[in-house]
């Protein structure tokens, strides 16, 4: 059993949504995190872990959110191997599993600080509870969108 990680961030940009050849939706995207601890200047760093996303929560996400939207992730990771010119490369990413939009991105932002906020830690809050449901729940296919966000699904 994979273990799924609650992530919150911003989009470094526009998801990128490809289709493989048998007609999979796939999108890849990246997310700036913060980073929970200062460094020795006082400035909190972020890092930008790489995602993908299959099927019709590829599709939802890709047109509902741009670069900068905030968004909130229930990933697992993966590393991958490949071989090319007698080397060995690594590829390490994360695969959602699924996703809420916290905010999206508008001319005019009318939500107060305050309540950007709390949505934030209760989204927080749900993606840390999901494990123990998602322990019950075992990957199944996709039958459409949640009220918040994407279904898990079971093939890439």
């Amino acid at each position: 059993m994979d273990i799924q990680v609650p992530i919150i961030g911003r989009l470094t940009a526009d998801i990128d949504l490809d289709y493989t050849p048998n007609g999979n939706a796939v999108g890849h995207f990246n997310l700036a995190v913060n980073r929970t601890m200062k460094n020795k200047q006082g400035v909190r760093e972020a890092d930008f872990p790489y995602f993908e996303i299959w099927k019709k929560p590829a599709i939802y996400l890709a047109e509902h959110t741009k670069k900068g939207c905030r968004i909130a992730v229930q990933a697992v990771y993966r590393t991958e191997s490949y071989t090319k010119d007698n080397q060995r490369f690594y590829k390490n990413y994360w695969i959602v599993q699924s996703f809420e939009v916290l905010e999206k991105i508008t001319t005019e932002n009318s939500i107060p600080q305050q309540e950007q906020q709390n949505q934030y830690q209760q989204a927080f809050n749900r993606a840390s509870n999901q494990n123990a449901q998602d322990q019950q729940f075992q990957q199944q296919p996709i039958d459409g969108m949640s009220q918040y966000g994407a279904n898990t699904y079971n093939e890439r």
